[in-house]
């Protein structure tokens, strides 16, 4: 019986090759905004898989037998991360599985060689082999295709809190330090004395909270929140979900209308947005100016990191080249900051920092991490190291933003939208029970970091308090900025029962130790 008609199309190594870069795209499907990241990716990997293929017809004079030693060299390409994070705590040595996988690959270019006139029959069975499970990764996408084109509802900041205000306008700016914990929490838990660097702050005009809590514990969450001055609505997220577990959702509302740039836009300020890699936060549609970094996406550098490339050693005196491009984020981030107080008009700055946040790669002094360095280290000194680059840094451009000179100092607010997490949480990841969090837990999680900078009126009589929450933020600041008045709202924490149910806030609150302090 002679082999289905497939058999005259050599698909095995295209399909073969487009399947890590999808399923590792529908996994992280969340964190994407567009398919814009997808493509030079993908069209990368099927590309390389059609030279090996033409290179193999040239060498096998067979383009059966090429494809075979194709798809044999592809998947040892994207498999390797792969296999090492299954075995590497076992094996120990990255070189042992290299030599593995090098034998392995050996064998499999070798059946490519010597299955001669087979390799036609082999054909169509390896074709559908590879294309059942691209399949049903594309089905998976489509429901992410199908969100991102369905029309959404999104706010109208007409007539909005600051409507046909006309008083002065100073800049405003919004630094987000991811996972920065507050005082307490390092004091307490990391046995670190931040008490040093806060003072600077006060003595630069700053208002610190110190019993400052965030009040969800992603970026998504908190930062639609604190931009909107409200709670989430768990029920209406929950129900715009593809599933429990849809991050999309509100990472999709943190790209809308929001609020607080909406409302200032309507007194003519100029919306800048200097967002750093990950995708959720890279646009909104209010920003005037977004200044990104162009460089690889987050995409392309997770899938790097599962490839052969990726996971290679690198040797103890060298910085690896994800650590360097994660880098280059982060510094094009600092120097764009600096030439805001430069643009004319009033502005409303927003900048999300990924540090202290992980990965690790600037020491305390700013210089590289090597990957020896990092192997040396726990997490916990990397963690502080980068938190201690991360306040100098934050102090250098606090006085860069000042000496601009204006009749309108600038109002500053540093805040962190959500702690570190605990060491518990990483043995369980996404299945971790918040409501089963112990208070230490939630300390270390919602304690945040949180300076506000308003200049020329007192703090307190503004409506700053040690207890503030980010949901009141711009509550206080717009009340103090432009006298209107808006009221408070309580000041609430939420956690969620796990990661995959991840629009189930619960209140944790009452369960937080030594918060609010009574003087709040």
């Amino acid at each position: 019986m002679s082999p289905p008609r497939l058999h005259r199309w050599v698909l095995h190594p295209l399909l073969l090759a487009a399947y890590p870069v999808l399923f590792l795209f529908a996994e992280n499907v969340e964190d994407q905004m567009t398919f814009e990241a997808l493509w030079f990716p993908l069209g990368a990997a099927i590309g390389g898989a059609a030279v090996l293929l033409l290179l193999g017809t040239a060498i096998f004079r067979n383009v059966h037998r090429a494809g075979i030693a194709a798809s044999v060299l592809v998947a040892a390409f994207f498999g390797f991360g792969h296999a090492w994070n299954l075995v590497g705590e076992f094996l120990g040595d990255q070189g042992i599985l290299l030599a593995v996988w090098a034998v392995a690959a050996g064998i499999g270019l070798l059946v490519a060689w010597r299955v001669r006139a087979r390799a036609r029959f082999a054909t169509p069975y390896l074709n559908l082999f590879v294309a059942i499970p691209l399949i049903l990764t594309l089905v998976g996408l489509a429901d992410f295709a199908f969100a991102r084109a369905s029309p959404r509802a999104v706010a109208d900041s007409r007539g909005g809190p600051l409507a046909g205000h006309n008083a002065e306008r100073p800049d405003i700016y919004y630094l987000i330090f991811d996972r920065y914990a507050g005082s307490p929490a390092l004091e307490r838990h990391f046995d670190f004395d931040n008490e040093p660097f806060l003072r600077e702050l006060e003595a630069r005009g700053f208002y610190v909270p110190r019993d400052s809590m965030a009040n969800y514990p992603k970026t998504g969450l908190s930062l639609t929140s604190s931009l909107n001055m409200e709670y989430l609505d768990g029920d209406e997220l929950n129900a715009d979900a593809a599933t429990p577990a849809d991050q999309g959702v509100i990472n999709r509302r943190f790209q809308d209308h929001l609020a607080v740039p909406a409302s200032l836009k309507e007194l003519g300020y100029e919306f800048v947005l200097i967002p750093s890699y990950w995708t959720p936060t890279a646009s909104n549609v209010d920003a005037d100016i977004t200044l990104r970094y162009d460089g690889a996406s987050e995409f392309w550098l997770e899938l790097v990191e599962t490839t052969l490339a990726g996971s290679l050693t690198t040797p103890s005196d060298e910085v690896d080249s994800l650590s360097k491009e994660l880098r280059n984020y982060t510094l094009y981030q600092l120097d764009r900051l600096r030439e805001v107080p430069q643009l004319s008009g009033p502005q409303f700055v927003l900048a999300h920092f990924l540090i202290p946040h992980p990965p690790y790669v600037f020491d305390r002094d700013g210089s590289e991490v090597t990957a020896g360095e990092a192997a040396d280290r726990g997490g916990e000194e990397k963690y502080l190291r980068q938190l201690e680059f991360t306040n100098t840094k934050i102090l250098e451009m606090i006085d860069e933003i000042q000496a601009r000179p204006s009749d309108d100092p600038p109002v500053i607010i540093i805040q962190a939208d959500e702690g570190p997490f605990p060491a518990r949480y990483a043995a369980n990841g996404e299945t971790f029970q918040w409501d089963q969090a112990t208070g230490n837990e939630l300390e270390i999680k919602f304690r945040i970091l949180n300076a506000i900078r308003l200049p020329g009126v007192d703090p307190e009589d503004a409506g700053l308090y040690q207890s503030i929450t980010p949901v009141n933020t711009f509550r206080v600041v717009l009340n103090a900025v432009f006298d209107v008045d808006l009221p408070l709202l309580d000041d609430r924490v939420y956690a969620h029962a796990d990661y995959l149910h991840f629009y189930d806030f619960i209140d944790v609150t009452d369960e937080i130790p030594n918060w609010p302090a009574s003087d709040s």
